[in-house]
């Protein structure tokens, strides 16, 4: 039961960050310095793997949810 509670909430938590990723990027847009926020997230490639598995799961977990 504890187990099945947390894999539903782990897209939750990983939509949440996604969510303030996204904030902080267009903070730092609005504040001039996008080009050294961005090029500090995709310091190592596990990042984007992270980032892009992160999406696929959101948009998975979305796409279940509408059925």
């Amino acid at each position: 039961m504890v187990f099945k509670t947390g894999l539903y909430v782990l897209p939750l938590l990983l939509f949440t960050n996604l969510v303030v990723l996204a904030f902080r990027v267009v903070q730092s847009i609005l504040q001039g310095n996008a080009a050294s926020f961005i090029s500090r997230l995709y310091v190592s490639p596990l990042n984007k793997v992270i980032l892009a598995t992160v999406i696929i799961l959101t948009l998975l977990s979305l796409a279940k949810g509408k059925k």
